[in-house]
């Protein structure tokens, strides 16, 4: 019983959460407005998992 009750929580948790691994936030300006809702960046969504192609010349930490 335990397993069918786990099973139907994560089947009831995607029909509930359509938005289930992008990021999601608030942010307040200093005026103090309040947007709140999915992050983008440009016209795309983000994900938890997305992965950010970054590099530096000089590193500031020791090798």
């Amino acid at each position: 019983m335990l397993v069918a009750a786990t099973t139907w929580l994560r089947a009831e948790d995607a029909v509930v959460s359509p938005a289930a691994g992008r990021i999601h936030g608030t942010v307040i300006t200093h005026a103090g407005s309040r947007a709140t809702g999915l992050i983008r960046w440009g016209g795309q969504e983000a994900f938890w998992d997305d992965l950010f192609q970054s590099a530096k010349l000089d590193l500031p930490y020791p090798a």
